[in-house]
């Protein structure tokens, strides 16, 4: 059933406040009437076209918006998640190859190991320490 806009017009019923109506139409004959606030009138045909199939929608599918949400953060959130797996990945890489040069570093000399660097600091504080004395 393909809808398409009928009409506008601003109904009154007994005791209760004026409301706008859309009259939707198809061309099988069929009428389906959506009601609005009073101020919607102002509104242009095409405005009022697009709001009436939303309330449609929301009127049929109640759930369906909340639910589209829910995939659309349940997306991101994987994606999210792929991004991070990436990152974790290269920083094992980088982590790999910054102890791979240290020790190339080590090997040729150029800097000490750990356990060298705390004896050779452990042996300029002794001497600072006789220095002072």
């Amino acid at each position: 059933m393909r809808l398409k806009f009928g009409n506008k017009s601003l109904e009154y019923t007994q005791g209760e406040h004026p409301k706008t109506r859309v009259l939707l139409i198809n061309d099988e004959g069929a009428m389906y009437p959506i009601y609005f606030d009073k101020e919607a009138i102002d509104k242009s045909d095409a405005e009022l076209f697009e709001l009436a199939l939303e309330k449609i929608y929301q009127d049929n599918f109640p759930n369906r918006a909340e639910d589209e949400k829910f995939e659309f953060f349940n997306k991101a959130i994987l994606e999210v998640r792929k991004e991070t797996e990436k990152n974790r990945e290269i920083a094992k890489t980088m982590s790999l190859s910054f102890t791979q040069f240290v020790e190339l570093l080590e090997e040729r000399g150029i800097v000490l190991d750990d356990e060298e660097t705390e004896e050779v600091a452990d042996h300029e504080t002794i001497i600072e320490n006789q220095e002072q004395n």
